[in-house]
């Protein structure tokens, strides 16, 4: 019989950072306990979730701004939350990376080693391909291999500037 853990926060009081780094301290150390099959983490509490992200947010906002900062020649922002925090502003260019939902199944089970209906639940608790396409300036498909993407990636950034690739002949 499979041991499932469903465990959820909601912080008594007002919220900040600290309500969450216990809580999660303690998930962690769950976690790594080995004693469940699968666990499953949420926070209970649709207030408490906007707050989190308001705090976080910022907070992730703050440390790219302070990286921007140093002029580095090229600079990626993959985060969680781009358009909703607003740090798509900051980005000259967005771009949506997607792939057919049966691809990210496959790679979430192999990647986290869950099963095919818990990463469905995650891939349908995220926005949809579609939001993401009309949001950002450009997608790109990465439905093939690690290496074929890189190859889709390099022409991409090449076709925009963004690098330039020198062919050898």
């Amino acid at each position: 019989m499979s041991k499932i853990i469903l465990t959820g926060d909601r912080p008594t009081g007002h919220l900040h950072v600290g309500h969450f780094v216990g809580s999660l301290q303690e998930r962690v150390l769950l976690q790594d306990s080995g004693k469940f099959d699968e666990l499953y983490f949420m926070i209970a509490d649709a207030q408490a979730l906007r707050d989190l992200n308001t705090i976080t947010h910022s907070a992730v906002r703050q440390e790219v701004e302070r990286r921007l900062e140093e002029a580095p020649p090229l600079a990626a922002i993959d985060a969680i939350g781009l358009f909703e925090s607003g740090l798509n502003r900051l980005c000259d260019l967005t771009v949506a990376v997607t792939a057919p939902e049966e691809v990210r199944v496959q790679r979430l089970v192999q990647r986290d080693g869950i099963s095919p209906e818990y990463a469905r639940s995650r891939i349908a608790a995220q926005p949809s391909a579609q939001w993401f396409a009309e949001r950002c300036d450009a997608v790109l498909e990465n439905n093939g291999t690690a290496e074929e993407f890189r190859k889709k990636s390099i022409a991409f950034l090449d076709s925009h500037g963004i690098i330039k690739t020198v062919c050898s002949g």
